[in-house]
């Protein structure tokens, strides 16, 4: 996991978005992130723990962001964070794909399309939203859940935004943003993301992903 790094969050608590260009000058290679070490990321947890109540104990952890110290970290084969790799659920399903979504509606943080045009009419969302919840009844089982409608969020969950996302949504944002090159970046995320989900990845193919999911960041602060 990258180094904590402040950013745009409630009260400027950690936030684990790293942006690679930042006002203070400072730039990061997307290839060549700052990683927390082993011993960092223990010496924090326990600076979790050893808060003296709840809250203190909450707000070192908002801080860091880490919470405490697993019990495996006393075997010797394991390594924080390498031996625990962040899960694509969370990462990608719980995180990426409905912020994207939120960033489109300027629902994100409080910021808007500033001196782009990436943003979607909420006219547009809710007609998305009525026809993904009228195609559960055609749309095969095995294929995975139905996906309800935006207007019900809480009814989200991992699976749903990820059949959203690989099925639906290539399809249904074709020609709706007002710039072609919003749905070719976005189009370019599902297909990185096909392929970091297949059963199988060539070592010899690892570089070339980290290069495009590293071209797909940049592009998107660009």
């Amino acid at each position: 996991m990258i180094q904590s790094i402040s950013g745009p969050t409630a009260n400027d608590a950690t936030h684990l978005y790293c942006p690679l260009h930042r006002p203070d000058g400072d730039s990061f290679d997307p290839l060549s992130l700052p990683l927390r070490t082993h011993d960092e990321s223990i010496s924090q947890g326990y600076y979790v723990l050893e808060a003296p109540n709840n809250t203190d104990c909450a707000n070192c952890a908002t801080e860091c962001g880490i919470k405490g110290v697993t019990l495996l970290a006393r075997l010797s084969s394991v390594r924080i964070p390498d031996s625990f790799p962040v899960k694509v659920m969370h990462m990608v399903w719980i995180n990426l794909i409905p912020q994207l979504m939120d960033l489109w509606q300027e629902k994100f943080n409080g910021l808007d399309s500033g001196i782009e045009d990436y943003g979607i009419d909420a006219l547009l969302v809710n007609s998305l939203g009525t026809t993904c919840a009228e195609s559960g009844a055609l749309f095969p089982s095995s294929f995975g859940c139905r996906v309800p409608h935006f207007r019900n969020r809480s009814h989200f969950t991992a699976e749903s935004w990820s059949i959203w996302a690989l099925y639906l949504a290539p399809h249904l944002l074709r020609g709706r943003f007002k710039k072609s090159g919003y749905y070719t970046h976005f189009v370019r995320l599902i297909n990185i993301l096909r392929e970091v989900m297949d059963y199988e990845i060539a070592r010899s193919e690892l570089p070339r992903i980290r290069k495009e999911i590293a071209a797909w960041l940049e592009d998107f602060e660009m």
